[in-house]
């Protein structure tokens, strides 16, 4: 099964799900916590709220992660992306 040995990102597949709750590999943690994430993912699935924001803040932190694993002074990183998350956030009030 791809899952197990690829990105183990969330199947999409019913029966793939179906498999995490008679699979013994999800009977203890750490993998236990997939059976509960594909039990909420086949009995209610609802999409997640669009929030205001939240792609500029997710772009943000990403160019500033990235600046700092390339060398980028850590409180002068971050100090830029309050800036930048603040100006970004203040159309949205």
């Amino acid at each position: 099964m791809y899952w197990r040995y690829g990105p183990h990102d969330m199947p999409a597949l019913k029966s793939v799900l179906n498999l995490f709750q008679t699979d013994p590999e999800f009977d203890d943690p750490p993998m236990s916590y997939e059976r509960v994430a594909a039990d909420e993912a086949t009995q209610n699935p609802q999409p997640r709220a669009v929030t205001p924001g939240y792609l500029e803040y997710e772009e943000i932190l990403g160019d500033t992660f990235e600046d700092m694993r390339n060398g980028a002074d850590v409180r002068e990183a971050l100090g830029t992306a309050v800036d930048r998350i603040e100006a970004e956030m203040a159309k949205y009030t």
